[in-house]
């Protein structure tokens, strides 16, 4: 058996498709906490850290994409205690790229006040009731 993956043709990388910055929102217990935008390095396109990307910045979600994010936590099992949310804007409106519930970089060194939400999250989450 083999496994194919198809995808719509938007995203960071390929022919004819627009290079895009991506976005990034981190939740922490279920609820928003920050935003982070990512570019590629001019000579790639790609925004993984070991393709030197550019620096990621710290910034203030559009109001569409903190509400798409939002919706898809509605829908993981559970309750995360931290995720992150990566997507593009895409004609006004957030096209989802992934979630990720496992082992996200969350970029807390950037927003101090979201390491100690999420701090405060863990310790809740392992607390005895």
């Amino acid at each position: 058996m083999k496994l194919l993956l198809a995808k719509p043709c938007i995203g960071e990388s390929g022919v004819g498709v627009t290079l895009v910055e991506r976005r990034q929102v981190a939740a922490i217990d279920g609820r928003f906490a920050h935003g982070v935008r990512k570019r590629p390095n001019p000579d790639d396109f790609r925004v993984n850290g070991r393709y030197r990307p550019l620096a990621p910045v710290s910034v203030v979600p559009e109001k569409e994409h903190v509400t798409a994010a939002e919706e898809v936590l509605r829908h993981v099992p559970g309750r995360p205690v931290y995720a992150r949310i990566d997507g593009i804007l895409r004609g006004g409106r957030f096209v989802l790229m992934e979630i990720e519930v496992i082992d996200p970089a969350l970029y807390l060194d950037m927003i101090p006040a979201s390491a100690n939400a999420l701090a405060d999250a863990i310790v809740a989450a392992i607390r005895p009731s």
